[in-house]
């Protein structure tokens, strides 16, 4: 990789994240979606409700996840929501004409546009859809022999641009351009065309994509053989080079350069950058030379970063080892821009692992996906390959709301390498979701020791090590001694982060959280050092919104060397808690640590279970589901689902709702489900059976409508939770069940299920107003409640702070995202409410995203914990 520009800020942003090295994401899931013909998928995107739409062709009938027939090939979307389950799909047709998909839109209406192709006459189409899949107007676009459309975008007056690759006959070209040439359309928001351009030179010019520009005009990127002439500047580099336009709001040429080295080089992917620049991905191949600084290793992908005015500031080629004669290498197909201001480019690869290929493929004779993160200067930060052992071909990579990535392919394998569902027919669509990188799972308590180390406190509070922050300038101060008045734990207060501006992204689940800010002033107003009250003066914002305006840790604390906090709460709406620091009227922020402790608690349950009626009335039923029907008819058909919580007497409660995960499993109706409070306790999840199970000792508490998504439902149980806690009671029943006799079958997840058990959650009153010295009793029940791991991610070992809920003989197991389950020893004995470390490198598994599950005589609870090894 070459680079010709020095980037001083991107160096001092990653000062401020050195030492984080990201690991190669996990496969957290993957889909198969098909009928039983074929279907190919094309494109996806993110909808606005943070799932995804997928687009494709399909020649399947009623079958799968198909429920209208195609009649032949067709146009196919399905709609999932975050996870990739089906929520609806549609069939789109032009009568018996065959039609497939190659682009796809949102639209600001919240339809979508769809680009495609009639397969019988070669001619391209442009249908608008509302969000119900209702057809609101088709257009068609030919020009000439041949025309292959290659790319749609929005434009910025709303309306759209197209792109086609177009060949006229020979009769038909017209001076010093010929062969195959870019053919731009600017149409309306109703599909008119409003203007078209055509620009290519005396040899095969392709189109392959384009997208609006900051200044309202348009960048377009493909593939050319033509030398200088024409619509061609420069002259060609190899036998294949890029070929970049830049195109005015009316589509006249502002500027063109030729990209490439002396090989081959094409399936340019253009998009704007930030800094008014653009990356271009592609394939390239030969030597080094011209506009690459690297030679190939056959077939690579190549990634190109250009300035406003389409200078090269750096290139990066990219491969695996082992390339021989008849095999692909790499073939490229889409590069985005990632969150964190960087790259992924991805493509097909059936080269060994080597050079930046760090797996190796699937099967000896697979093509496989592969992806590789590059940072924002082109340096790579992790790879991925990914395949069911068939040819897989890429389509799309979308960024996820949760920072991870949607791989979209299509796939004619069963279950095999990463795919983990059948086949449907055919080919599938097939789409896998890659975890975060390296981001830790949302919390209910963290402790940060600004500036500092890993630190305990006397009351065996961990505060650990300084992170999850951004700082520019990367200041840290630190004192070796000294006493800290108004503290037992002046170790936390001699150290601080105190730049002129950072802030802190912290981890943290959607809940409402007392944030407690602990500073200390430990220079201004020391001997020696002068100053005073008004000497350090800055501001506090969080969630965006202004908690401390010029905020004086000298005037706050009463003079230096005393500690002074400060407790906000706030309400967490997206995963992440904001604290940004910056100067106010002098001197530049200090922080010493940072508290996040949730004011709502999670509680699982110790025993659930379900009971039938009629001819099941003996019988136990103890899984991972929660059944509920009720139904004047047979009684065999009656179930009732029953959970046990313990609630702790030092919680003051403000409200309790009970929440559980599920549906209606038979239709889409909207069911609903009753909670009962149940005073009789004496019941267990391995003997109840509708004979013993213990009746209702209250009327109704409240209910939830339940229909056929699968979600959490909630229901209010705060009046007979409060009740059960005032008697003195900390075990909380509960009975679930129907009373309208609707005849209909829902089901939710038990606390034996993987994932979304059943939760009742506890709003708790807390003090917001303590001080340290207090405080450190206030909040110590949290960490009773559910056993902590630290560092997440873990590396070469990770540890386990124990809940003193677990009683008698404790054990652990790691769940994969396929639900295999692997027991793990500790190496010492493990007692609740103690510290029990795990050596990584000791466990038999991959780097990944894993359920930990802590299991115990009559308390159960699942953590998640990411493995970066």
């Amino acid at each position: 990789m070459k680079t010709l520009v020095p980037y001083l800020i991107l160096f001092m942003f990653s000062a401020a994240i050195s030492g984080k090295l990201l690991a190669q994401p996990a496969i957290q899931w993957d889909r198969t979606i098909g009928g039983s013909g074929n279907d190919f998928l094309y494109a996806a995107v993110r909808t606005p409700d943070g799932g995804y739409l997928l687009g494709g062709s399909s020649d399947s009938n009623i079958s799968g996840e198909k429920s209208e027939n195609s009649n032949g090939s067709k146009i196919w979307l399905v709609k999932t929501n975050s996870t990739g389950i089906k929520e609806w799909d549609k069939t789109i047709g032009i009568g018996d004409t065959g039609i497939g998909l190659r682009k796809l839109l949102l639209t600001s209406d919240g339809g979508y546009l769809l680009g495609g192709v009639i397969t019988d006459d070669d001619v391209n189409v442009v249908i608008k859809i509302d969000k119900n899949g209702v057809r609101q107007w088709l257009r068609r676009y030919a020009r000439g022999k041949t025309t292959d459309f290659e790319a749609m975008e929005k434009a910025p007056d709303g309306g759209y641009i197209l792109g086609f690759t177009s060949l006229l006959d020979e009769s038909q070209s017209q001076g010093p351009i010929k062969g195959y040439d870019y053919w731009i359309v600017k149409i309306d928001v109703n599909g008119r065309t409003q203007w078209e351009k055509v620009y290519g030179g005396a040899g095969s010019d392709q189109l392959e994509s384009l997208q609006a520009t900051s200044d309202k005009g348009y960048i377009v990127a493909g593939a050319s053989n033509s030398g200088k002439g024409g619509d061609k500047s420069d002259p060609a580099k190899g036998y294949g080079d890029f070929w970049i336009l830049k195109l005015d709001p009316s589509g006249n040429k502002q500027w063109d350069k030729t990209i490439g080295g002396p090989g081959g080089d094409g399936h340019a992917q253009i998009s704007q950058t930030p800094d008014g620049g653009y990356i271009v991905g592609g394939i390239t191949s030969g030597t080094a030379g011209g506009d690459k600084s690297e030679n190939s290793n056959g077939a690579d992908y190549w990634a190109v970063k250009l300035s406003a005015t389409g200078q090269v500031q750096w290139d990066q080629d990219l491969s695996g080892k082992d390339y021989t004669e008849g095999a692909d290498g790499e073939s490229f197909s889409v590069i985005i821009q990632t969150a964190d201001g960087g790259y992924l480019i991805g493509g097909t690869s059936d080269s060994a692992a080597g050079i930046d290929k760090s797996e190796e493929g699937k099967d000896f004779e697979s093509i496989d996906l592969w992806v590789v993160k590059l940072a924002a200067d082109g340096t790579k930060e992790w790879d991925k390959t990914v395949g069911s052992g068939d040819w897989n071909h890429l389509q799309s990579i979308v960024q996820a709301p949760d920072g991870g990535y949607l791989l979209a392919t299509s796939s004619e394998n069963g279950i095999h390498g990463d795919k983990t569902q059948d086949s449907r027919g055919g080919s599938d669509f097939w789409i896998i979701k890659l975890a975060p990188e390296n981001v830790p799972s949302p919390q209910t308590l963290v402790r940060i020791n600004a500036g500092g180390p890993d630190f305990t406190t006397a009351t065996k509070k961990l505060f650990i090590a300084d992170q999850y922050y951004s700082d520019a300038f990367n200041v840290t101060s630190s004192i070796p001694s000294g006493d800290i008045l108004n503290t037992t734990n002046d170790v936390l207060y001699r150290t601080a982060r105190n730049s002129p501006y950072c802030f802190y992204e912290i981890p943290v689940k959607n809940i409402q959280v007392n944030v407690t800010l602990h500073f200390a002033e430990t220079y201004y107003g020391t001997p020696g050092k002068g100053g005073g009250a008004g000497s350090r003066r800055f501001n506090v914002d969080i969630e965006g919104k202004r908690v401390l305006t010029n905020y004086d840790i000298f005037a706050a604390a009463g003079g230096a060397m005393r500690a002074v906090q400060i407790t906000i709460p706030v309400t967490v709406a997206d995963g992440i808690l904001d604290i940004n620091f910056g100067t106010g009227a002098a001197g530049q922020p200090s922080i010493c640590a940072i508290e996040v402790v949730s004011t709502n608690y999670t509680l699982g349950p110790l025993a659930d279970a379900y009971v039938r009626d009629g001819n099941f009335s003996t019988t136990n039923f103890n899984g991972s589901s929660l059944d509920i029907k009720s139904t004047s008819g047979d009684p065999s058909a009656n179930r009732s689902s029953y959970l046990k919580f313990k609630v702790p007497q030092a919680l003051t409660i403000a409200a309790a709702k009970l929440r559980i995960y599920g549906h209606n499993h038979e239709d889409t109706k909207s069911i609903s489900v009753h909670a009962y409070g149940v005073n009789n306790d004496s019941w267990t999840e391995g003997s109840i059976v509708k004979n013993n199970a213990p009746a209702a000792s209250t009327a109704s508490l409240g209910y939830a409508s339940v229909n056929n998504v699968y979600k959490y439902y909630e229901i209010d149980v705060t009046s007979y939770v409060k009740a059960q806690q005032q008697s003195g009671d900390e075990i909380v029943s509960l009975l679930l069940r129907d009373p309208s006799n609707r005849n209909t079958r829902m089901v939710f997840n038990s606390k034996e299920a993987i994932s979304k058990p059943p939760q009742l959650i506890i709003q708790n009153v807390a003090n917001s107003t303590a001080r340290l010295s207090q405080e450190e009793a206030t909040f110590e029940q949290q960490e009773k409640e559910l056993s902590v791991v630290f560092p997440n991610p873990a590396t070469d070992e990770f540890t386990v702070l124990i809940s003193r809920q677990h009683a008698g003989n404790i054990s652990f197991q790691l769940v994969n995202n396929a639900g295999e389950s692997n027991p793990i020893q500790a190496a010492e004995r493990v007692r609740p409410g103690e510290k029990v470390r795990f050596d990584v490198d000791k466990i038999p598994v991959n780097a990944g995203i894993y359920l930990l599950k802590v299991d115990s005589e009559g308390f159960s609870e699942v953590v998640k914990l990411l493995i970066a090894k």
